[in-house]
């Protein structure tokens, strides 16, 4: 709901940029161990997860087809998954 509205919550482009950030983050906190609390960790994975999803979803919603191709256009992107 939040990339397919018309005007996003937040902006495509700066979850874009930001999806990076979030996965070195990830992976600082997996390879360096800096976090010991199993609570942080599985926050640190959510968050990098939602961000990923909010790029996905995101050019997946700029790709879409004009109103009356959409059912097609869904059906077959389920297909594909």
């Amino acid at each position: 709901m939040i990339v397919f509205s018309t005007k996003p919550i937040i902006p495509h482009d700066l979850v874009v940029k930001a999806q990076p950030l979030f996965v070195a983050a990830l992976v600082v906190v997996l390879v360096l161990d800096v976090v010991d609390s199993i609570v942080l960790q599985i926050a640190a994975h959510v968050l990098a997860f939602f961000v990923a999803a909010l790029v996905c979803h995101g050019e997946l919603a700029k790709r879409r087809p004009a109103p009356r191709h959409l059912t097609a256009f869904y059906m077959w992107m389920s297909a594909a998954a």
